[in-house]
């Protein structure tokens, strides 16, 4: 009688004697079954063991330039005080989800533009420039309420950063903040954006429509700082870098009369500007460097006492003689006008001094020879004035002996005549001759 095949997948064990029965082999179908799940059970591990590394792997990590990162071990943050936030720069290494999780946070500016809260909605491919006037309706066109009760729309861009202080230096509090109160970059953008909305309604609130019309830079810092406190009071580790105006406009029905008021106040402010650099370009020219001083000193002399009246003029003597002015501790040159209208005077007191030196050396040199011999220093002083007297007429001179009256008929010479006319003419000549030559000189 056959025994019946040994199944593999049953316990047996030795009972006693009677059990003591020789092994028999399998047949080969369940033999192959056998080896399939030896190796099925083989490669099962295998597959294990991958899995375990590549998961263990799986928490090997780096930070990307421009982000830091913290770890985060079943909600809590792993490092000591200090060390808890990880720079950007080689491999890292945490236990994988869900035992680890890591965090990045970015470490550069960021940029965002408050669109649509505060201004009217447009349709596709609608402007401002062809809307046509119509009614608010506040709950599809955003606005702003200023000082004086009216309505102004603007649109707002604002930069900021996480992690840094006030100095803009990086602070690990801060990030820890940021993790722990915000929890991710696009949570932290929406906190952000409902700050500069909270701040642009205080702003708006403390200037006229003209004032946030016009873009103070004032206007700006208030909505800065107002954002700046709802984040602190969060404390939301963002720090604001800037806040300001892109854009803004009037309601519809009024863009024409506030287009206006703003080109007068453009045209006012640039004519202004060609005033001043009308005003600085003359002054200039007429003392250089110096004309501030001077000016100050002319307009401090016409409301000055007596004594003070003394000092400027002392002041102002000592400046056009040395040509340079005290402004602060430093000189200030005099050119220009006045430079040249005092070296001008300057000249002509040199060539009035040695005119009337001349004079008086002529007339001294006369003196002398008149008292050396005085009938002969007249009589020849007298025919001397009269022959330049004569001498520019047309007149013919005749010398007669003394002690008689002769009885001359006479005809006159045209040829003496033309020459007399002739010596006219030059001398006219070269008397406008010199008067050209000195006005050129000068």
């Amino acid at each position: 009688m056959s025994q019946k095949p040994r199944n593999p997948f049953e316990h047996h064990h030795s009972h006693g004697p009677a059990d003591d029965v020789p092994f028999e082999e399998l047949d080969p179908a369940q033999q192959s079954v056998a080896d399939a799940l030896r190796i099925s059970f083989w490669l099962l591990k295998v597959v294990m063991l991958i899995v375990v590394v590549f998961y263990l792997f799986s928490g090997i990590y780096s930070v990307p330039t421009g982000q830091r990162a913290i770890r985060l071990r079943f909600g809590a943050i792993v490092g000591e005080p200090g060390q808890q936030v990880i720079d950007s720069g080689g491999l890292h290494w945490s236990w994988p989800y869900p035992f680890e999780e890591v965090l990045m946070v970015p470490a550069g500016e960021d940029v965002i533009r408050v669109e649509s809260a505060f201004w009217p909605e447009l349709q596709e491919g609608q402007t401002l420039d062809n809307m046509r006037g119509g009614e608010l309706n506040p709950e599809r066109d955003g606005s702003l309420i200023t000082a004086d009760v009216n309505i102004m729309h603007a649109r707002w861009t604002v930069s900021y950063r996480v992690g840094t202080n006030d100095q803009g230096l990086v602070d690990s509090n801060e990030v820890i903040k940021f993790i722990q109160n915000i929890g991710n970059v696009e949570r932290g953008r929406e906190m952000v954006r409902a700050a500069v909305e909270q701040g642009a309604v205080f702003a708006a609130a403390q200037v006229t429509a003209e004032q946030l019309y016009q873009g103070k830079e004032g206007d700006y810092e208030a909505a800065r700082v107002r954002a700046q406190q709802a984040l602190d009071a969060m404390e939301s580790g963002i720090r604001i870098t800037s806040l300001s105006l892109s854009n803004k406009t009037p309601p519809i029905e009024v863009r024409d009369a506030f287009r206006l008021v703003l080109e007068a106040e453009n045209e006012r402010t640039r004519l202004l500007q060609e005033a001043e650099a009308r005003r600085t370009n003359v002054l200039n020219e007429m003392a250089g460097a110096a004309h501030a001083p001077l000016l100050r000193l002319i307009d401090e002399y016409e409301t000055a006492t007596e004594d003070r009246r003394a000092q400027i003029d002392r002041t102002l003597d000592e400046a056009f003689r040395q040509l340079s002015v005290s402004e602060g501790e430093s000189q200030a040159s005099i050119s220009g006008q006045v430079a040249r209208m005092i070296q001008e005077a300057r000249a002509q007191r040199v060539r009035a001094i040695q005119e009337m030196e001349s004079q008086v050396n002529t007339f001294q040199s006369l003196l002398a020879g008149y008292r050396a011999t005085p009938h002969v220093f007249l009589n020849s002083y007298w025919q001397e004035a009269m022959r330049e007297i004569l001498g520019s007429r047309d007149v013919e001179t005749f010398y007669l002996p003394t002690g008689a009256w002769p009885i001359l008929e006479m005809d006159r010479d045209p040829e003496v005549k033309a020459r007399k006319e002739r010596e006219r003419n030059r001398r006219l000549d070269e008397e406008r001759l010199q008067r050209g030559q000195s006005a050129g000189a000068r």
